[in-house]
């Protein structure tokens, strides 16, 4: 699960990037160092088993989450449940 929400965070910060550079405007990022973690537990789901070794290279992300109004210039869809332009995109899946 935690892997998801990794890829799906970077996939938004992309959109974001994505956003910004076709309305020209600035956005502030900052750098995350990567590194390397042990993943997963012996005992529990299926899912989170065996313990495993991730690597996560450097990368830089946006200070703020990804707006309704960004998505939705990019995707062409809002998905959220809580409608708002300046609101966090919400209601967003890996599977979509």
């Amino acid at each position: 699960m935690k892997k998801k929400l990794f890829i799906i965070s970077i996939i938004l910060t992309f959109l974001t990037v994505l956003a910004f550079a076709e309305e020209n405007t600035e956005w502030d990022f900052v750098f995350v160092e990567g590194g390397t973690f042990d993943m997963g537990r012996e005992q529990g789901d299926k899912a989170e088993s065996p313990v495993h070794t991730v690597t996560v290279n450097s990368f830089y992300m946006c200070i703020h989450e990804v707006t309704q109004l960004e998505y939705y210039n990019i995707m062409g869809e809002n998905p959220s449940y809580f409608k708002g332009k300046y609101l966090p995109v919400e209601w967003i899946t890996w599977y979509s």
